[in-house]
């Protein structure tokens, strides 16, 4: 007996568990890739740091010196025209990280949509797991529908759905799980990382 075929348990349901954990551990692969390039650029670097530390130790100085009034006009004009260049150059930073944020993001995006037609030739008619009809009030669609409940709603759970049976869960709509789990865990990290 092989480890991950597919199997059917007794009354209703049929597994894919060998393709359930490919397609999963390709799509966490992915966006993991995304997801920390992504992370790495939008941190703050270590030039960013100093850039903003200075910053606030003009902005300090520059509020000391027009306490002293109009004796330290020169002194406190020249702090302001370092304020102003820091401040353009924090700009320039994160003018700069968000056009590689994009660049990411469309790179991923066009990527993606291969992968979703990879997958979705690849596993045609192929269900990743499927519920036989149950013997009761109701066929396995509906049964589906109330364990996957928001996630079996709107048209992306009837595009992953295109070519598959009745009652069953497609290879796109675990795609999607395994990306939309990755990308929550890089947020969390992200978060933790940002506080």
């Amino acid at each position: 007996m092989k480890m991950f075929e597919s199997f059917i348990l007794p009354g209703s349901i049929e597994i894919n568990a060998s393709d359930i954990l490919l397609i999963l551990v390709v799509a966490c692969a992915f966006e993991t890739i995304v997801q920390a390039y992504s992370l790495k650029i939008s941190r703050k670097s270590e030039r960013e740091k100093e850039i903003a530390t200075s910053l606030l130790s003009l902005k300090y100085q520059c509020a000391e010196s027009k306490k002293l009034g109009p004796a330290s006009f020169v002194e406190t004009s020249k702090l302001e025209r370092g304020i102003l260049s820091c401040e353009k150059q924090l700009q320039d930073i994160q003018s700069e990280k968000e056009s590689q944020l994009g660049k990411i993001k469309g790179l991923s995006s066009r990527i993606s949509y291969v992968l979703y037609a990879i997958i979705a030739a690849m596993y045609w008619k192929v269900p990743m797991l499927l519920l036989h009809d149950m013997g009761k009030d109701g066929n396995a669609s509906g049964y589906l529908r109330k364990y996957f409940f928001p996630l079996q709603f709107g048209i992306s759970s009837r595009i992953a759905n295109i070519g598959q049976p009745s009652g069953s869960v497609g290879p796109l709509f675990v795609f999607w799980a395994g990306q939309a789990f990755t990308s929550e865990v890089f947020t969390c990290l992200a978060n933790i990382l940002d506080s």
